[in-house]
């Protein structure tokens, strides 16, 4: 291939990389559904063309290949990402946090619901307000004293977010609106998870 050829292959990654890095960010902050458009963004490739820094999005489909969207995924779930930042340790972490959950959901989602158990026996109390400003779920994702994902699962089978009651208006918004866009990106079977959260709640 002549280096010609080369540069126009690597424009095109870097592009790739572009447009699913603005699918996802637009995932999260808007509307937009990801996986209703397929992560089709209108982003043209000329106007990609005249970034300064395009080569960092080349860097990163290098780096993670077929594996750049859960990249991504694992790291806009918590917060929006300049492109230069995730080459940090943060971004990688939380990367590597992804794969270990996905790769074992079941085990670490029981994890997180025996250690949320142990913090209280009855398991609508985890979602109550009562006693401070932020519910026992909320305050352990905070401290990722469970994961992130837990709560998403959790979401996904009792719709949690939406029905708690919490009044304070800066940091819980934001945490809401990411575990709900999180849930068209992790997905188990609802029947064995709400098994294993009734089987840790009922004995």
């Amino acid at each position: 291939m002549s280096w010609h050829g080369y540069e126009n292959v690597n424009a095109r990654f870097g592009y790739e990389s572009y447009q699913l890095y603005l699918g996802i960010k637009l995932h999260y902050n808007s509307d937009y559904d990801f996986n209703k458009y397929n992560g089709k963004v209108s982003a043209s490739f000329e106007s990609y063309l005249k970034r300064s820094d395009k080569f960092q999005f080349s860097k990163l489909r290098k780096q993670h290949g077929e594996n750049l969207k859960d990249f991504y995924i694992a790291n806009f779930m918590y917060k929006d990402y300049w492109i230069g930042d995730l080459f940090g340790e943060e971004a990688k972490e939380n990367y590597t946090e992804w794969k270990k959950y996905n790769q074992s959901l079941l085990y670490c989602f029981e994890k997180d619901i025996r250690y949320l158990n142990s913090l209280e026996g009855v398991l609508d109390n985890l979602f109550s307000t009562d006693s401070s400003s932020h519910p026992i779920i909320v305050s352990s994702i905070l401290s990722k004293s469970i994961s992130f994902a837990t709560g998403v699962l959790l979401d996904s089978l009792i719709r949690w977010s939406s029905s708690v009651n919490i009044t304070e208006k800066y940091v819980w918004p934001e945490l809401q609106r990411r575990i709900q866009k999180t849930q068209g990106f992790i997905g188990y079977n609802n029947k064995k998870l709400k098994e294993k959260v009734l089987e840790i709640y009922d004995s």
